[in-house]
């Protein structure tokens, strides 16, 4: 359980800093804090099926993934208010370093 919970905070935390660092470039005049909030909301319903995808039923990653980016994409874009392409633009980016780190960390660990 404490490997699963190292992971969600990692995941998090890049996600958050990823978003961070797109919306620096974003003049859409809307509030950032409330993107962020969201990314932290929709990361807590989307990683643990990731996680149980992956681990318990070593379901194929990429059509994982590609689902979580839809889901994201699309909660971002309804919780936020923000256009559809900034919102899966940012699932897609936030997800690829994720994911990649996700897998130098499994790499690293055998």
């Amino acid at each position: 359980m404490l490997i699963y919970f190292s992971f969600l905070v990692l995941t998090v935390a890049l996600e958050l800093l990823v978003a961070r660092l797109v919306l620096v470039f974003d003049n859409g005049g809307h509030d950032k804090r409330s993107v962020l909030q969201a990314i932290l909301g929709i990361n807590l319903i989307t990683h643990p099926f990731a996680w149980g995808a992956f681990v318990l039923m070593m379901a194929n990653w990429m059509v994982v993934e590609s689902i979580v980016v839809f889901i994201e994409a699309l909660a971002l874009w309804s919780l936020t208010g923000r256009h559809l392409r900034l919102a899966a633009g940012l699932s897609v980016v936030m997800n690829v370093v994720s994911m990649a780190t996700g897998f130098v960390m499994a790499v690293c660990s055998l």
